[in-house]
């Protein structure tokens, strides 16, 4: 509880909150962190590394409906995302340059279906590169 109440206490300075969704994750430590964002009445990101039944059945089960959130860092099929949009009115979905990559063909598809009133762009560089520059830590995507 005091652990909880310091966090509180520094969560105020935060403008989001940032949590990762890959397995394995204990169940309860992404409740604790969904029920602390919930609490401070901040926005969450969840960086969600995979398309596992077990991960999205986690996330329908735990995500408050209401509360704006951000999946990014997604690498699985697009039907498994679909749906989360009529769940969630509050859902973005952000793509990196990974989307550029020619084989990553479910991204090419989610990318496509996806609201566009619900999708950020954003940049892992330099750690995820675009396609075109296909290397070298200072290159521009």
């Amino acid at each position: 509880d005091g652990l909880r109440k310091s966090l509180l206490s520094r969560a105020g300075h935060q403008k989001i909150l940032g949590t990762s969704l890959s397995w394995p994750v204990a169940e309860a430590e992404f409740r604790f962190r969904l029920e602390f964002a919930l609490e401070a009445r901040k926005p969450v990101i969840i960086r969600l590394t995979d398309s596992s039944t077990q991960t999205l059945s986690l996330l329908t089960q735990l995500l408050p409906v209401d509360l704006p959130t951000v999946l990014r860092g997604y690498r699985g099929q697009a039907e498994h995302i679909m749906p989360l949009f009529g769940l969630f009115p509050k859902l973005c979905f952000s793509f990196c340059g990974t989307v550029t990559f020619a084989k990553a063909k479910e991204l090419h598809e989610l990318a496509f279906d996806c609201p566009l009133d619900r999708v950020l762009l954003e940049s892992d560089a330099p750690f995820t590169l675009c396609s075109a520059v296909g290397g070298g830590r200072d290159s521009i995507c």
